[in-house]
């Protein structure tokens, strides 16, 4: 289909994916293995040897990759090694060749993980990794896989949202997809990267850092079967005083030899790159991962990272993984290089002589390189003080070759994994098994198939898959009265619309994602709703806040000083006579009235300004006309053939980026006779968000050059003047403009040959000429938002298109009255502008609805006057088909918010003033240690106040960020996590929780829609603490512990079971370096929201019944006594045991047990036994019996078969200090009596009951109360 054409697509989603399996010899395995012998043929290997197989280790040519990612392969292998190709992520972003702007843009991650849908995000992971796979992409720079932490930080937007259990849910489903279409994922940033400083340091607590940061990164690894894991820029430690020393730098025995190299300390401040606690500890020694480590770019501070666990250096051909030694002494790295000799938070050090020594000695300086005899290696070949590089070091035995064949080995096994090896051969080898490319065009240039819904890899197919993530995504956070969907009668009534977003696709504006088709990208809401409504006229659309300006009227033009003259400037052509130009200044292909080539226009006149107001102009021209502008060549970022519309820049344009005077500006603009300098926005790769550019299809063109008065800047041309602030703010009255547009000089008939790099001087070649097209435009402060208001009053509904892309505010005066007069960081607030646009459009009209296109939660003050709030995200290139699709009520907005919305400045982890404590040892008050020691400080203009200084985090908050504080604090939030409306209504009814095996439990629960139309609902289930918390542990509130997108028509209803996995019922000791299972008493809550009214249904775990710990200890068929027992004590299934004068620290499970007998003992958790089979233990009377025994939690005996019986305390007294719950069992004979109950006592449906002498301060209940 045309990309020109707005189209709705219904997205025939595939069935799941899944990563490829790994190979239990990962990564030597024996394909690995062959190709590391040739690539060292000799022994010990040679420098050239090294050097040559080193070309995987860090970035290098590519002639295939037109990404951001390229590396070499190493040469001289059979089977061939393919170049390894990444990309920035989310979707493909080509940085150059045809396909520039030529892969999908879908909705930003936060609207994904908004869907809570896993199916959806593995079909998005799918579409991905088939068009990496098209455009010779080996692998993905994502999924992001960070944790929101701060609720304004600027990657929010690429995460799937601040609760680890949903975000590792929705990370592993979308590697699963993008790895089972071929291609690899490299998650980032690991670790501990959440919007704080990144070069001071973080502190973190262990038990956050497990349950919080890692999870979801735990769930890329273990369930994903990520390949690869970009290591982030972050300087941190965790504070624990638990953690091992170092570790072997080598996880795993190697066929290469053994090596004593350890690495750092794992309590230590490191750079993500280089932290061993991260990369080695929990990567590969706790999750048994094989995947490669990348750094991000540049992320690598030292040679030693390969130590900790780096793999492969990016982006540079010539650091500190490379053959070149060349580190400076002088420079402090990062993009530009040379790398830097010295790494002052590294912990290799070396004397004055270049030897390596313990960084406490006095003479201790930390280097970047590895020195001579690192670590007692014997080596002394490195000739530099501050150490060697990694090539240099490995031949000087420096570095074990172990090592660095470790990292070796991990970066071809992925390529083997992923079926690469041989695709290079003639003909491919046996072991190519995933070539790349389309059809047989394996460039990375061949444009993607148009296809058709259902076809991933194809333009339609994946099309399809991106609107309905934006669509899914769409939440619904207000919709009083049923504001909408938009009605006939809204139709009839007539609909005023207004905001830069509704004649704009806000797509995706991010510097790292896929910028997406450019012709789909101009599709906006007001196009659609106009076309799908199928009343156009029903919708007045006044332009206020708009990026590109509205076109000037010529009831504001005049070719006098005065009011006679209104109606249009002045027109001269070549120097002609004027005559006044009755049509407004907008010449353009989309209205058919293009400037002709070969002539010049000059427009004069004035401009008349009705009331005092801030103006900027904006000339918008085609990229053909000359300009002075610095901006891409055609040949660098070159558009597809299926856009011929646009045009990024022409040659002439590059030839003049010196910014010089010759040849001159082909647009002048001058007002009250001065003439003014004019910057601009151009088109470029970025460009993903269409107001960086004119490309509102239907009213302007696309692709153009938006030129505006730049305030305070140099003057691009001799003779012009800057657009200060006197002369944007204009005073009423006629003022004097003139425009000039030369479509005649400096062009040729005959295009010119485009720019290469290897001739480059073609550019200054002139540009072709064309017809041009030109647009004078402005926007007005005040003026525009008058007229807004002014055209809502009356309509039966408004609706108000805003983002935060502009001028948005993330700051807050500071609580502290120590520092009045300074800010702090904040939860992010709309423009002024876009919040006097809201204001003015309620007042003028009741029934307003603000449609949001946000990175993050907005404060929304002017909520209570609203009818209704539609947050669309960043909505993805078919954003405008989906916002419409929801408006218009043709799709339900299912999403559900991943993050926290905040009511107020300060309702953040740094801001809040606590007024309870979150944990023992926590402080009241505020906590801007927990943003750069100084709650992200800053100074206002004008104030004379100080900041404190920044001096790093301090994470003092531990588990509670996020909807956690909220809860912990009882902060109401103006939406809790997971809340999302929909156009229908749900029910939950007939819970019902039970044990599984796996330590977890199923809950199941039946949801009905109980409204007039389909939709669909994300159901929750949320886990509160256990009954009896461990000192020293932190327990949220309510946690998120499972979740399913379940869509039903009107009246439907649908019983689901969602299995609590055993992690979402425990804890993370630091003390212990484990998870402890601990399910004592933990509330089960289901509803659609972290809110209680919005969790309807709540049951309570006996404990950890529900399953038991790994580390639980056993008894099976066997007597255990006068023992102490720490921790879990389990009878597996079909096993007798008998426990006499037994101490359990902690839950007692018997499940399907062949006999028991429990007499003197003590437990410290919950005694459970369910589905009792027998009375098989020899030792016992010929029935079970659980007899002088006291228990701290919960007793609870259900469900035996048969005729098995149980004698409850008839043998000696218990004392239970919560609920005995003795039901569903049918034996002839079962006793409970002299039992000391100190809650309730509950018998159901049991054979044979006789029950006396029961003490129970609580109620009773049952058979119990009847006998």
């Amino acid at each position: 289909m045309p990309s020109n054409v707005p189209y709705s697509l219904n997205a025939l989603l595939p069935s799941r994916a899944n990563s490829p399996s790994v190979n239990a010899a990962a990564p030597y395995t024996p394909a690995v293995l062959s190709l590391i012998a040739q690539l060292e043929p000799s022994n010990p290997p040679t420098q050239a040897e090294l050097a040559n197989a080193d070309a995987l280790l860090h970035d290098g040519p590519n002639s295939t990759c037109h990404n951001v990612g390229p590396v070499s392969a190493p040469t001289g292998t059979t089977p061939s090694i393919t170049p390894i190709c990444w990309t920035d992520a989310q979707g493909v972003l080509n940085t150059s060749g045809n396909n520039a702007r030529g892969s999908t843009a879908p909705t930003t991650l936060m609207a994904l993980g908004a869907t809570f849908d896993r199916r959806l995000g593995n079909a998005w992971g799918q579409a991905f990794g088939s068009e990496a796979r098209e455009f010779m992409v080996t692998g993905t720079f994502g999924p992001q896989t960070d944790l929101d932490r701060l609720p304004n930080w600027g990657r929010n937007l690429t995460t799937t949202g601040e609760d680890p259990f949903l975000s590792n849910q929705m990370v592993a489903t979308q590697i699963n997809g993008i790895q089972g279409a071929g291609a690899m994922s490299q998650m980032k940033h690991f670790v501990v990267y959440n919007g704080q400083n990144q070069n001071l340091n973080t502190d973190i607590q262990d038990q956050g850092l497990h349950e919080l940061y890692l999870t979801p990164y735990e769930g890329g690894f273990v369930n994903g079967r990520a390949a690869a894991t970009m290591c982030s820029y972050q300087l941190w430690r965790d504070t624990s005083t638990n953690l091992p020393g170092p570790v072997p730098a080598l996880t795993q025995p190697s066929p290469f030899g053994t090596s004593a190299v350890m690495t750092w300390p794992l309590n230590e401040s490191h750079f993500s790159c280089e932290q061993p606690l991260s990369l080695d500890y929990v990567l590969r020694d706790m999750w048994g991962s094989k995947a490669l480590v990348g750094s991000d770019y540049p992320a690598t501070h030292s040679t030693s990272a390969i130590v900790q666990g780096e793999d492969q250096e990016m982006p540079t051909q010539a650091g500190y993984f490379s053959a070149n030694d060349a580190l400076s002494t002088t420079s402090g790295g990062g993009f530009g290089g040379p790398p830097s000799a010295f790494d002052p938070t590294g912990s290799t050090c070396a004397d004055a002589s270049g030897n390596y020594e313990p960084c406490t000695a006095a003479d201790a300086v930390h280097v970047a390189g590895i020195p001579n005899n690192f670590q007692g290696s014997g080596g002394s070949g490195c000739p530099n003080t501050f150490g060697c590089t990694l090539v240099t070091s490995v031949v000087d035995g420096n570095l074990p070759l172990s090592l660095f064949n470790q990292s070796l080995a991990r970066i071809l096994y992925q390529e083997q994994r992923f079926g690469m090896l041989g695709c290079n051969d003639s003909p491919p080898a046996a072991s190519c098994k995933n070539p790349g490319g389309v059809g047989s065009d394996r460039t990375g240039t061949a444009l993607l198939p148009t296809g058709s819904t259902g076809q991933l890899g194809t333009q339609v197919g994946d099309d399809a898959i991106v609107e309905r993530m934006a669509e899914e995504g769409a939440t619904l956070l207000k919709n009083d009265n049923g504001a909408l969907p938009i009605t006939s009668s809204d139709l009839s009534g007539g609909i005023f619309v207004t905001g830069s977003s509704a004649n704009h696709n806000v797509a995706d504006p991010t510097s790292e994602a896929s910028t997406g088709f450019i012709g789909r990208d101009a599709i906006n809401p007001l196009e659609q709703l106009e076309g799908f409504s199928g009343n156009p006229n029903a919708f007045d659309f006044v332009p206020a806040n708009d990026p590109d300006g509205i076109t000037v009227p010529t009831s504001a033009l005049s070719t006098t000083p005065d009011a006679s003259g209104l109606g249009g400037l002045d027109l001269s052509v070549d120097g002609g006579p004027a005559s006044q130009d009755t049509t407004p200044v907008d010449h353009e292909a989309v209205h058919g009235n293009q400037l002709a080539p070969g002539h010049t226009y000059t427009w004069s006149g004035y401009l008349y300004v009705p009331t005092a107001d801030t103006y900027t102009f904006a000339l918008q021209q085609s990229p053909t006309l000359p300009t002075t502008l610095n901006c891409p060549q055609t040949g660098q970022f070159n558009t597809p053939p299926s856009n011929p519309t646009l045009t990024m820049c022409s040659p002439f344009t590059a030839a003049n980026a010196s910014q010089t005077s010759s040849p001159p500006d082909a647009v002048t603009f001058s007002l009250d006779g001065t003439q003014l300098n004019l910057n601009a926005t151009t088109a470029n790769v970025y460009g993903a968000t269409v107001p960086s550019n004119p490309t509102t299809a239907g009213y302007t063109d696309q692709g153009l050059i938006s030129r505006t008065c730049a305030t305070g800047t140099a003057a691009l041309e001799p003779g012009t003047t800057n657009c200060d602030t006197s002369q944007s703010a204009l005073t009423p009255g006629f003022h004097q403009i003139k425009i000039t547009v030369n479509n005649a000089t400096n062009c040729v008939s005959t295009p010119p040959a485009a720019a290469t790099t290897a001739n480059p001087a073609v550019a200054a070649v002139p540009a072709p000429c064309t017809l041009a097209s030109f647009r004078f435009a402005y926007s007005r402060v005040n003026g525009d938002i008058a007229d807004a208001a002014a055209a809502a009053k009356g309509k039966k509904l408004a609706l108000v298109f805003v983002n935060d892309g502009t001028d948005a505010i993330s700051t807050t005066p500071n609580p502290d009255p120590a520092l009045t007069g300074t800010n702090i960081s904040a939860p992010t607030q709309l423009s002024p502008a876009s919040t006097n646009l809201i204001n003015a459009v309620t007042a003028a009209n009741p029934n307003t609805v603000v449609v949001l296109n946000t990175a993050n939660p907005v404060l929304t003050p002017w909520l209570p006057n609203v009818k209704g709030v539609l947050e669309m995200w960043f909505q993805g290139q078919e954003g405008g088909t989906a916002a419409a699709r929801i408006l218009l009520g043709q799709a339900d907005p299912s999403g559900h918010t991943a993050l926290t919305w905040p009511q107020n400045a300060t309702d953040t982890i740094w801001g809040y003033n606590e007024t309870k404590p979150l944990y023992p040892g926590d402080t009241l008050g505020t906590h801007p240690e927990r943003l750069n020691g100084n709650g992200g400080c800053t100074v206002p203009a004008g104030s004379t106040a100080t900041c404190p200084i920044a001096t790093g985090t301090v994470e003092t908050e531990g588990i509670y960020a996020g909807y956690r504080f909220f809860d912990r604090e009882g902060i109401t939030p103006q939406f809790p996590f997971g809340f999302g409306l929909s156009y229908t209504t749900f029910g939950f009814s007939n819970l019902n929780v039970r044990s599984t095996s796996d330590g977890g439990a199923d809950v199941s629960v039946r949801v009905r829609n109980t409204g007039h139309t389909a939709g669909a609902d994300a159901v929750q289930v949320y886990v509160g603490p256990p009954s009896r918390q461990p000192s020293g542990i932190q327990f949220a509130v309510r946690s998120l512990a499972q979740f399913a997108h379940v869509y039903l028509n009107a009246g439907q209803s649908t019983d689901i079971t969602l299995h609590i996995p055993a992690r979402q019922l425990s804890y993370w000791s630091q003390q212990a370096q484990k998870w402890i299972l601990d399910a004592g008493g933990r509330q089960v809550l289901v509803g659609d929201a972290d809110a209680l009214s919005h969790l309807p249904l709540r049951a309570t775990l006996g404990g950890r019944q529900h399953g038991w710990s790994h580390q639980a200890t056993i008894c099976a068929d066997e007597q255990i006594n006068a023992t102490i027992i720490r921790g879990d004590l389990v009878v597996p299934n079909g096993a007798w045991c008998d426990l006499v004068d037994v101490t359990v620290r902690g839950d007692l499970e018997l499940d399907h047990t062949a006999g028991a007998r429990i007499l003197g003992v003590t437990v410290y958790g919950d005694l459970r036994a369910t589905n009792a089979t027998g009375t098989a233990d020899p030792l016992s009377a010929g029935s079970n019996v659980i007899c002088n025994t006291t228990v701290h939690g919960n007793l609870e005996v259900q469900n035996s078969r048969g005729a098995v019986g149980w004698n409850i305390g008839g043998c000696g007294a218990n004392t239970i200090d919560g609920n005995l719950d003795f039901h569903g069992n049918r034996g002839h004979t079962n006793t409970v009596s002299n039992n000391h109950v100190k809650l309730n006592l509950s018998c159901d449906a049991d054979g044979g009951l006789r029950q006396t002498a029961n003490q129970v301060r609580g109620t009773v209940i049952g058979q119990c109360k009847r006998t």
